[in-house]
């Protein structure tokens, strides 16, 4: 089903003229994503759902999200949502006709409601929102909330990218905000690992052997993935609500089944993937060849420099971490030897893990960092 989307002006002006290639990115997360999902040989983004949703590819278990417009078995609900944000989507000239409408002006236009006291008000888009994100130090937010106005399309949205979503530069720390904007000589598997000079303080007690995939968390099509995913029809929440726990790779890895399928953060880090590891890079590297783009399913050399022969492990391989499921009631705690059990596979499984995708990043050399850096050129193209 096709839907249609608005930017104003001020994402073009914030984007400095590249608005089109942060949103070609995305794109290119989305079907990069699907395309590795379905296919039937890409085992290592397989290993990569299996490890982000905490569950198999063929799991048959039916479940309903918590606003109920998504349900199905999790391979099925991953696949839509990654399908459609990559082929439903169809820009127009229509604001007002338009189910999705893009904003970069650092939430101005937002004002405290007269009409509805406790809620933000865009009048132009006749919107409501319990907080401006941009306000509070957020990168992007999407209001959730639609006043009735005949004139106007409904449902509809608006998602508004912050200045942070486009700043390079913030506490003299230094984000990548496309992959064409990464340094050819930056070497992931070496990054800093010091509390003042990690992208985020609290990543450097989280990641003592580097900040991996945590690291790409600024990309510009990394926020606006995620807030496609709030967007009607998908409707996938933040889980928790307004606590950061939604956000973060850390956090995204330790989530169950149920609330890895309706947590927005999920479904991007997983479609990041896609783009950086499902096809040889040197497929991207001619960006005036555009049949590369249609090449999908393929298992080739860029998902090895990720995944060099290793398989994530699974929750299944730590018996113990059973204890933690078999709590009848979740808010109590484990106590006594259970507990000491638990805590020791969580955190054996943790350093498995950690150690697993630190192997795959030590691949990402000079050169294999100048192959991103022309994804990102063939992104424009």
């Amino acid at each position: 089903m096709a839907h249609t989307y608005w930017v104003d002006s001020s994402c073009e002006k914030k984007a400095k003229g590249q608005w089109k290639d942060y949103w070609q990115e995305t794109m290119d997360m989305a079907k990069k994503g699907a395309d590795g999902l379905a296919s039937t040989s890409n085992n290592d983004l397989h290993n990569v759902f299996r490890h982000i949703f905490n569950t198999e590819i063929n799991d048959n278990t039916n479940y309903e999200l918590s606003y109920k417009k998504l349900k199905g078995r999790p391979y099925d609900i991953i696949l839509g949502v990654l399908k459609g944000i990559a082929t439903d989507w169809k820009p127009t000239d229509d604001r007002l006709m338009a189910d999705a409408r893009f904003f970069c002006d650092d939430g101005q236009r937002w004002k405290q409601s007269e009409n509805h006291p406790g809620y933000f008000e865009d009048d132009k888009n006749m919107v409501l929102s319990k907080t401006v994100g941009c306000r509070t130090g957020g990168i992007a937010f999407t209001s959730p909330y639609v006043l009735k106005d005949p004139q106007q399309k409904e449902p509809r949205n608006t998602i508004d990218l912050c200045d942070k979503a486009f700043d390079q530069y913030e506490n003299d720390e230094q984000y990548y905000k496309m992959l064409a904007h990464i340094p050819e000589d930056l070497n992931l598997a070496d990054m800093p690992e010091d509390e003042n000079s990690a992208a985020n303080p609290d990543d450097a007690n989280k990641y003592p052997q580097g900040l991996t995939i945590q690291y790409m968390r600024a990309l510009t099509c990394m926020a606006i993935f995620h807030e496609m995913c709030h967007l009607d029809p998908y409707d996938i929440d933040d889980t928790p609500n307004g606590d950061r726990r939604a956000y973060g790779w850390q956090n995204v890895v330790d989530k169950n089944t149920k609330d890895s399928l309706d947590n927005a953060d999920n479904y991007a880090y997983f479609a990041l993937w896609g783009a950086l590891a499902v096809h040889p890079y040197e497929d991207y590297g001619n960006s005036d060849d555009s049949d590369n783009d249609e090449d999908s399913g393929d298992d080739g050399d860029g998902a090895k420099l990720f995944y060099p022969g290793y398989t994530l492990p699974r929750d299944s391989d730590y018996p113990d971490l059973d204890l933690g499921k078999n709590v009848k009631n979740p808010d109590v705690d484990l106590t006594g030897e259970d507990e000491k059990k638990f805590q020791a596979a969580k955190q054996k499984r943790d350093a498995d893990v950690r150690a697993g995708l630190l192997r795959g990043y030590k691949d990402l050399t000079k050169r294999s960092l100048g192959q991103a850096r022309s994804i990102g050129k063939g992104f424009a193209a």
